[in-house]
């Protein structure tokens, strides 16, 4: 049996989505600002990550959330979900600081959270480059 041609199936794919929206920066980077200030450090220097508390209830960030919520709510919708029902809130908002060697490991966000985000204030030139994970394995061990 000679085979010539086959359809392809994408049964589990997984959706990235990507906005560039410069509006937040300016706003968003004098409360990250001012957050990173307090926020602990953990490692070295080279390793140095520094994490704020949350910031999402905060009234400086409510258009960024409101921002988040919107484009959520249009995502869904486009997946086919009845979002005529529903609102989104968001429940954690953080900024983080990061140095040289210091990174953000693979993992999952509990308490129903259906969506998760990031919003990049400042990158250096040659940066490194985001690695992303397939989300859907229910647990990671």
């Amino acid at each position: 049996m000679n085979i010539t041609s086959y359809d392809t199936l994408a049964c589990f794919k997984s959706n990235v989505y990507a906005i560039q929206v410069d509006d937040f920066l300016a706003a968003f980077a004098s409360v990250s600002h001012d957050a990173l200030q307090k926020a602990d450090c953990h490692a070295s220097n080279e390793q140095l990550l520094q994490q704020t508390d949350n910031l999402a209830y905060m009234p400086e960030t409510t258009e960024f959330c409101q921002f988040i919520c919107q484009a959520g709510w249009n995502i869904l919708k486009d997946q086919g979900y009845a979002m005529e029902n529903y609102s989104l809130g968001v429940q954690n908002l953080w900024c983080q600081k990061h140095s040289k060697y210091s990174g953000h490991d693979q993992h999952v966000h509990g308490f129903g959270s259906q969506l998760s985000g990031f919003y990049f204030l400042q990158t250096p030139v040659d940066g490194c480059r985001i690695v992303l994970h397939d989300p859907r394995p229910a647990k990671v061990y």
